[in-house]
């Protein structure tokens, strides 16, 4: 993608960038309920058609997307109004490593360019298991014997 304007409509246009990493650009599973209700939007729409459209159709302006999308759908959903995009990406990582999903999982969901990235920005939310590795060497079928 090249990183000038692309006229989609008349008067409107966005910027196209390539992401930052290699990593940045990526597939994820999505909840299968989300995936119904996307799959439901697209039916008729031809590939290249975006997938949230502006009001007179055409693709979403970043520059004005927060007044007239984001702030709405905020007061519609009762949220409170100082949240961002990238305050829900956050939750989002942050309520799945908190409920033990695994840290290589969602570094890919989030494009991170390796572990290392989302392990220094979430260590601190995800559960201690170090209790957990000398559990699993006090079970019977992992005991090395005391005859060494």
């Amino acid at each position: 993608l090249s990183t000038t304007a692309k006229r989609f409509q008349q008067g409107a246009s966005a910027v196209r960038k390539n992401t930052k990493t290699v990593a940045g650009r990526r597939r994820i599973n999505l909840p299968s309920h989300l995936a119904d209700e996307i799959e439901a939007i697209c039916r008729g729409r031809q590939g290249t058609a975006p997938l949230f459209s502006a009001r007179r159709g055409g693709i979403l302006r970043p520059d004005n997307f927060r007044s007239r999308n984001w702030s709405r759908a905020l007061l519609r959903s009762g949220l409170d109004g100082k949240i961002t995009p990238h305050d829900l990406r956050h939750f989002a990582a942050s309520k799945m490593l908190g409920d033990g999903i695994d840290i290589a999982l969602v570094s890919r969901m989030l494009g991170h360019a390796n572990v290392g990235i989302t392990d220094k920005l979430y260590r601190h939310l995800m559960p201690e298991h170090s209790h957990d590795a000398a559990e699993y060497w006090d079970r019977p079928e992992n005991q090395l014997g005391t005859n060494l």
